[in-house]
């Protein structure tokens, strides 16, 4: 968990926001509080880039910590391939809408205090011997960055649902944003010693019948089934 956190911007949002933002707006990272940083790790003057080409991405933009930092005070890393975590936000407004997709991928937490403290409870370093929200709170409160692991793995599972039901019996039914619902897809496709051997016996049941297969199909054993094309080899 990083209290005070900095935010490296995605080379993504460089390209799609950054950039056309600088564009029409030089002064943009500066009241952003966003920093240039060269491969060493130098701070490069906004002037200097070339803002009418993607020239930005060979830098590092990070915005420094404080309260407009698009992570809040709280980041709450979770290892994953999607480099996907879970963070506080100076947009508290987006928790009373009912659309709240307005992120890049990454989770925006209400009541980020209280979900800080349940995760490190038992985690030692605390000033008073605890994080609890007054110990959070008041580090967050001198304004220094602070990176506490937490002793033992949490497991985290997260749930996509665009239909439920509640307990008065109404159904619910939300839009597939994601784009993971679908109805009757395709089997996948079967490995290849299943497509081989079922070639084969098209080949022998072909030529029982004196003459050329033009299409094989294979099954998986659960009803599903494609079309696969002939060899060429074959006779």
């Amino acid at each position: 968990m990083n209290l005070n956190p900095t935010w490296t911007v995605p080379t993504s949002i460089i390209k799609n926001e950054i950039i056309p933002k600088m564009r029409k707006d030089p002064g943009y990272l500066s009241r952003a509080k966003i920093r240039v940083l060269d491969g060493s790790g130098n701070v490069v003057d906004a002037a200097h880039v070339n803002w009418s080409t993607e020239h930005a991405t060979n830098f590092t933009l990070r915005q420094d910590s404080g309260a407009g930092n698009s992570l809040g005070s709280i980041r709450i890393a979770m290892p994953n391939k999607h480099a996907v975590y879970m963070h506080d936000t100076p947009s508290k407004r987006f928790f009373g809408m009912d659309y709240r997709f307005h992120s890049h991928g990454c989770v925006r937490v209400e009541g980020v205090y209280d979900f800080a403290q349940w995760v490190l409870e038992g985690t030692r370093g605390a000033p008073n011997g605890q994080w609890d929200k007054a110990a959070i709170t008041a580090r967050i409160a001198t304004g220094a960055r602070e990176d506490i692991r937490v002793p033992q793995a949490i497991p985290v599972a997260w749930v996509y649902l665009t239909g439920w039901s509640t307990p008065d019996g109404a159904a619910h039914f939300r839009n597939d944003v994601y784009g993971l619902d679908s109805i009757g897809s395709p089997p996948a496709r079967p490995p290849r010693r299943w497509r081989r051997a079922e070639r084969d016996r098209e080949r022998r049941s072909a030529r029982d019948r004196g003459r050329r297969p033009r299409q094989a199909i294979w099954r998986d054993g659960r009803g599903g089934g494609r079309l696969l094309p002939a060899s060429p080899r074959a006779r």
